[in-house]
């Protein structure tokens, strides 16, 4: 029932104004709406600055902040089109007047003298089509967001084993169509650094083989970074009174580095003895997305230090039971998928339960897990959600654009029985109606669709779509220009519809039904 109250009311509000408004063209003085402006402006950016400031929404229910700040936003998108639409169209006007129709003149001249009582038509319609356009790049984003969970969890791979690292064991039974095996070592001690004796507890490790990884997956940042990084893969030094302490080398992600280029650390972890980290280079922002990490590192990068390494010093990591480690299998390259069954089928010994406690050795395979993500209730509900949300804004623009035409069906009745006593045609009154809804079309499509492309920048860390998909990052925003374009084409579709319909009533109407002698156009 609350939704289907606010449904008549979302719907009752424009009707309501465009009927209070019929009539009164008279535009607002030039200082009131000087003053009007700049209020809504003030408003929209004290409250995305407030929205962005405070973040997340942290308590239940809706919040008003984030419902309001796209309002706003459309009040703002329509007073800049209120201020560019009317030198346009008279500029139009100026270059119709030059040619030899007189439609064109007609059509534009009267489109430029109501563009001002426009404004409100203009909000509903650029509220539509923006939440139309919203409402179609949040469905896409939660989709390539559950992909990026998927590919998380196998660490890209289509099929991973994921356990301890001593169960895991790259001594599989040959498998069909398997071309690579890259093993991903993850464990986590305390560093130490050299320098002023800071200490990093909570530290995570990663270690693979680059090459293998390069050769796997070539778009991987991770193998890149390492694989470009000097002394890298170097041979594992010595240092110490006796030569006993080993000297390994890695990547740190970029603010360890920067805090400590060219650094030392010493390391401590479970299962290792005493061993120091000579810090090679930095990991790039790209790297710490790659999905090669996420069986490691689980729900993504936490807060803390993280070296990643390669070569002999990722041999040296030890197998920690608690630490997730994980064997990524990929099919050879041009050949066909891997047949995640007869993986299982391979792997059973490594897969059978122990029986004792720790962490068992899992088989994820990227199809399965995307599956189960897909299927997920809270995602399923807020795709629908959004999808309802562009189906009622297409009603909603449609219910506007027919009010609004019916209010001035009457001043373009007279309009075009005017031009009728000149000899104009039904394909002439066809064009006058089309060009006269053309820029109000126009700038309702430019901007709603601006809007709706502005609004997950500008919400900020206001709208966490993260919290709908639960991945270990928030997913970037791809623009569905499907939908985007299939909204133009409705506006089109709507304004060629309405032209028609007017056309259509125009032949049926008499002259005498709308002109009077004496009367002036």
């Amino acid at each position: 029932m609350p939704s289907l109250v606010a449904a008549l009311l979302v719907w009752c509000a424009p009707a309501a104004l465009l009927l209070a408004s019929a009539g009164r063209t008279r535009p607002a003085p030039r200082s009131r709406r000087i003053v009007l402006e700049a209020l809504v402006v003030l408003l929209a950016v004290g409250g995305l600055v407030a929205l962005r400031a405070r973040g997340a929404y942290a308590g239940t229910g809706m919040d008003p902040q984030l419902a309001l700040s796209p309002v706003l936003l459309a009040l703002v998108m329509v007073g800049v089109l209120l201020r560019v639409l009317p030198p346009l169209v008279r500029r139009a006007t100026r270059s119709a007047r030059r040619s030899r129709g007189l439609v064109p003149l007609v059509a534009l001249a009267r489109a430029g003298a109501q563009s001002g009582a426009a404004a409100l038509s203009l909000l509903v319609l650029v509220l539509a089509m923006g939440y139309g356009v919203y409402g179609g790049l949040i469905p896409r984003t939660l989709a390539d967001g559950q992909a990026q969970i998927a590919d998380w969890r196998t660490g890209g791979a289509p099929v991973a084993l994921v356990g301890p690292k001593d169960r895991l064991s790259d001594d599989l039974p040959p498998v069909p169509a398997v071309g690579h095996r890259v093993t991903v070592t993850g464990a986590s001690g305390e560093l130490t650094a050299q320098d002023d004796g800071t200490t990093f507890p909570g530290a995570r490790f990663v270690g693979l083989d680059a090459a293998a990884l390069g050769a796997a997956d070539p778009s991987s940042p991770v193998a890149r970074a390492l694989l470009a990084a000097a002394g890298a893969d170097a041979a594992v030094g010595r240092t110490g009174a006796g030569g006993d302490v080993p000297v390994l080398t890695a990547l740190a992600d970029p603010g360890l580095a920067a805090r400590f280029p060219d650094g030392t650390f010493e390391l401590t972890a479970l299962g290792t003895g005493r061993s120091l980290v000579h810090v090679v280079g930095a990991l790039p922002e790209e790297a710490l997305r790659d999905p090669v990490l996420g069986p490691a590192l689980g729900g993504g990068p936490r807060p803390g230090a993280l070296l990643v390494f390669t070569g002999p010093s990722a041999e040296r990591l030890p197998a920690q039971k608690n630490q997730a480690s994980a064997l990524l299998l990929y099919p050879a390259a041009g050949g066909p998928p891997l047949d995640p069954t007869a993986v299982r089928a391979a792997a059973g010994v490594q897969l059978a339960p122990t029986g004792g406690p720790g962490p068992q050795v899992e088989l994820r395979d990227r199809g399965e897990e995307l599956d189960a993500q897909r299927s997920d209730g809270l995602a399923r509900s807020a795709r629908l959600a959004f999808r309802v949300t562009t189906a009622l804004g297409l009603l909603l623009a449609l219910g506007t654009f027919a009010l609004d035409l019916l209010l001035s069906a009457t001043e373009r009745a007279r309009t075009t029985s005017y031009l009728r006593t000149l000899g104009i045609g039904s394909r002439a009154v066809l064009g006058l109606q089309l060009l006269q809804l053309l820029p109000l079309v126009l700038a309702a499509a430019v901007g709603g669709t601006a809007l709706g492309l502005l609004l997950p920048a500008a919400l900020g860390s206001g709208l966490r779509l993260g919290a709908l998909t639960g991945g270990p990052f928030e997913p970037a925003v791809h623009i569905d220009w499907t939908i985007t374009a299939g909204l133009g084409v409705a506006l089109v579709v709507l304004m060629t519809a309405g032209a028609v319909l007017e056309a259509a009533i125009s032949r049926r109407r008499g002259l005498g039904a709308v002109l009077r002698l004496g009367e002036a156009l």
